[in-house]
């Protein structure tokens, strides 16, 4: 609980951080900054297995966007921020701080679509990529069998697992008869039945509609992301 500094207020602060007397001083809320807030380990995951929809509106570039706004986010406020990419090939980048490490995190986001990297078909992430206890944030639709293992792997190494769902449709029905209808009410029990086996290994899965907030979204498992995105 080392002091660490004083920053002004953001969405989603705790109002037992507001430091009164800074605040007064200078017009505007303030809130107290501790070393143990600010070296927090974030690891933000992006699963390119798939990409469903059009490009710059798929799944891939909603994950992609999303992990910039949460590097953004959790780097100002302090934390460590690392990402790792999987998807036929792996990158990572091990977490740090500053101004520095925030191009490079950029740098990796914007190389996911890039083919260069270690070919992996099941990706197993390694150490010095994922901290102990690094809460792991992974943006995926959960449609490749090797995306959930990774997932799963994730889980049972020990860290927290948290997965912001990027899959906003269901598959198109087309031509809607009994067939194309028993099809979807399977696709949805299997859809169930994996979102609920996640649960039962402590791995919450929060949706992220495209007309949603990623605030939403990162609240939903308590830890907001401040500033705009979408």
């Amino acid at each position: 609980m080392e002091f660490a500094g004083i920053r002004p207020y953001l969405p989603g602060d705790r109002v037992r951080d507001l430091n009164w007397k800074a605040s007064g001083a200078r017009g505007r809320p303030h809130v107290t900054t501790r070393a143990d807030q600010r070296q927090a380990e974030i690891v933000l995951a992006v699963d390119a297995f798939t990409d469903l929809g059009a490009r710059g509106r798929g799944t891939l570039d909603r994950g992609m966007r999303g992990a910039a706004a949460m590097a953004t986010a959790y780097l100002r406020a302090g934390d460590r921020v690392g990402i790792v990419a999987f998807g036929g090939v792996l990158r990572w980048l091990a977490p740090g701080q500053g101004g520095l490490h925030f191009h490079r995190l950029a740098e990796a986001v914007m190389d996911v679509r890039n083919p260069r990297g270690i070919a992996s078909d099941v990706v197993r992430v390694p150490r010095s990529a994922l901290p102990p206890g690094a809460l792991v944030i992974v943006f995926s639709p959960l449609l490749d069998d090797r995306a959930v293992q990774t997932v799963q792997d994730l889980r049972r190494r020990g860290n927290p697992v948290v997965v912001i769902d990027t899959l906003d449709r269901e598959p198109p029905a087309g031509e809607r008869d009994a067939t194309t209808d028993l099809s979807l009410r399977l696709w949805r029990l299997d859809r169930r039945a994996l979102l609920a086996g996640l649960a039962d290994l402590g791995i919450p899965v929060v949706p992220w509609s495209p007309a949603g907030s990623l605030d939403a979204a990162a609240g939903a498992f308590g830890h907001p992301i401040r500033g705009r995105h979408s």
